[in-house]
């Protein structure tokens, strides 16, 4: 018959998948690359199969699934654990610089003089000898004693002026002005008028207020006249004869001798 040489084929076909699929089987036991994929089922026509079911026993060979390497599996990706939600955080405010504050204080001192009780207080009078004499012109003015004076009293008092007396020869029309200053400058007077002199005796005035155990030192001075020259030689003595305070007690050598003045062109 035909056929038989077609079953001899179709077994030849089985043989050799079948040692392939031994190879492939070996080849996978040692870890190669192998390839298997699906079990291979051959189909014969039916009266082929059933003259082979008559004469020589079909094999049916199941062919394992195919497997593969771990080499070639695929690794699966690792999964990453859920990420936490990150709430962002604020950057910080601005800090201003610090500012400084320069506060002015302006503090008024109001000095309200303290009372002074004034009363009974001895003035001790003396000159101090750094006064020289020489000549006087027209217009000048010139110093005629220079005194120290100190309150030894308990109270306060005040001193109002010189008394003083032209000694010497020239007529006292000479002198048109008497005036007195402190050491300090506080305390300033002078006469009014054009003639101070009355019978050869002047008023010096002042206003001066000496607190127990102050000391002040007195300047008398005496203004020339615009015209001496009829008197030209002549001298000026003048001297303090006492001074002017209430309830003052003045202790002193008097009178206290003046400096010397002669007139001159």
């Amino acid at each position: 018959m035909h056929t038989r040489p077609l079953i001899y084929l179709a077994l030849g076909l089985i043989v050799l998948a079948g040692l392939s699929l031994s190879f492939e089987k070996v080849r996978c036991s040692l870890a190669l690359p192998c390839s298997i994929t699906a079990v291979t089922e051959v189909t014969l026509p039916e009266q082929e199969v059933n003259d082979v079911a008559t004469t020589t026993p079909v094999a049916t060979t199941t062919v394992p699934a195919a497997t593969t390497t771990p080499k070639d599996v695929p690794s699966k990706p690792a999964v990453a654990p859920p990420k936490r939600a990150v709430t962002p955080t604020p950057p910080p405010a601005p800090v201003a610089p610090p500012t400084t504050v320069t506060t002015v204080t302006t503090v008024t001192t109001v000095t309200t003089p303290a009372v002074v009780e004034e009363g009974t207080a001895t003035f001790s009078v003396s000159a101090v000898p750094l006064l020289v004499g020489g000549e006087v012109r027209a217009g000048e003015t010139v110093p005629l004693s220079y005194l120290k004076i100190v309150n030894r009293g308990p109270h306060a008092a005040r001193l109002k002026g010189f008394w003083v007396k032209q000694n010497g020869n020239a007529p006292t029309r000479t002198v048109t002005k008497l005036s007195t200053v402190d050491d300090k400058g506080g305390s300033r007077g002078e006469t009014s008028g054009s003639a101070p002199f009355s019978n050869g005796v002047a008023f010096a005035p002042t206003d001066s207020l000496f607190l127990p155990g102050q000391v002040r030192l007195f300047t008398i001075k005496a203004t020339m006249g615009p015209d001496i020259s009829a008197y030209v030689g002549t001298g000026l003595k003048i001297d303090v004869t006492s001074l002017s305070a209430k309830d003052v007690t003045f202790t002193g050598a008097f009178p206290i001798r003046g400096t010397t003045w002669t007139l001159s062109q």
